[in-house]
């Protein structure tokens, strides 16, 4: 079984071991991120790239608080690249979209996976 994405033990202690709570606060999560997660296209646009930057800016303290640290890393480079603006940068800019989006579905599967195990 492959390592998770997200520190579950960090849910439980942000629920206080509630189980029920801890549901919550990942269903919660899934709520902001699935409807925006099912609009990434594989050829992304310029307003594709923007959502994701506006997206993440969201969603960051989530990020930080489920200790989602490989998709918080790849975001701070995105963005880092979208501000800079370059020729060089923007084209690199579609390589990281796809990463991320691909991450992004990953993190609602596995959340998705994790909550159906939940014995509560």
């Amino acid at each position: 079984m492959n390592k998770p994405i997200i520190n579950y033990d960090q849910v439980l202690a942000l629920s206080n071991q509630n189980i029920e709570l801890g549901k919550k606060l990942l269903e919660a999560f899934l709520y902001e991120l699935e409807p925006v997660v099912n609009t990434f296209q594989p050829n992304p646009t310029d307003e594709d790239m923007e959502a994701i930057s506006k997206l993440t800016h969201k969603i960051k303290p989530s990020l930080q608080l489920l200790e989602l640290e490989s998709l918080n890393q790849k975001m701070n480079v995105y963005k880092m690249k979208y501000r800079e603006g370059t020729v060089a940068s923007r084209a690199e800019l579609p390589g990281l979209y796809k990463e991320i989006t691909a991450l992004y579905h990953i993190v609602v599967e596995e959340i998705r996976t994790y909550i159906g195990n939940m014995q509560g």
